[in-house]
């Protein structure tokens, strides 16, 4: 893949460029630390196949620039990345026009690489959100919102961040010294507890959370 990375923060442009290129040896990736070296780099060459852009880069507006960008380079995937602070921000695009796909800065690398895979497999449709799981449409979730996870047991709780870090049950019960049946278990009442389908849908509602303040 192809891909345009522009952050400027040259700390973690750097991180997550060799981390991506460490996950997938065949990548090509260029970066931009300012919205003008980002449109250069477009104009020079515009055959990417995705575009990274944090939501807070110097000259760059997501209001403004996202609709001609969508505009002049259709075929390019494109996703916005946003720290903590900014990610209320970057959330504002999400039923607008020209909305796109919001990649939050407190994903794993595992969760990341997962997003990237994702988009480029198949253009995700406007307003889709990555929040520490693979991206899932609006329409398609579940109302977590009715059914409070205030129930959640200890054990429960103590399950949940490394949930929304998308880690394996096997992962889990090594990091808590349980058994995996357990941790299945345990995962299993979550996903009842939040009315959600699977544990994909939990992590993203667990994370919805977590970002609105709510507590478990």
């Amino acid at each position: 893949m192809k891909l345009l990375l522009a952050d400027g923060q040259p700390l973690f442009r750097d991180a997550l460029a060799n981390y991506i290129a460490h996950a997938e040896a065949s990548s090509v990736i260029e970066h931009a630390g300012t919205g003008d070296a980002l449109f250069k780099a477009l104009a020079k060459n515009p055959a990417f196949d995705l575009l990274l852009v944090d939501v807070g880069l110097d000259g760059f507006s997501p209001e403004r620039d996202i609709s001609s960008l969508k505009r002049d380079y259709p075929d390019i995937r494109m996703a916005l990345l946003a720290g903590e602070e900014r990610l209320p921000q970057a959330r504002t695009m999400n039923g607008k026009k020209n909305t796109v796909s919001v990649l939050p800065k407190t994903l794993s690398g595992k969760a990341f690489m997962k997003e990237i895979r994702h988009m480029l497999a198949s253009r995700p449709k406007p307003g889709a959100y990555a929040e520490n799981a693979l991206p899932v449409l609006q329409k398609e979730q579940p109302a977590v919102e009715q059914r409070s996870p205030t129930s959640l047991t200890r054990r429960e709780k103590d399950v949940v961040p490394y949930l929304v870090e998308g880690a394996s049950n096997k992962e889990i019960a090594r990091a808590l010294d349980l058994q995996v049946v357990t941790v299945k278990i345990h995962v299993r009442s979550i996903c009842n507890k939040l009315a959600a389908k699977n544990r994909t849908q939990a992590a993203l509602a667990l994370q919805k959370m977590r970002i609105e303040g709510r507590a478990l």
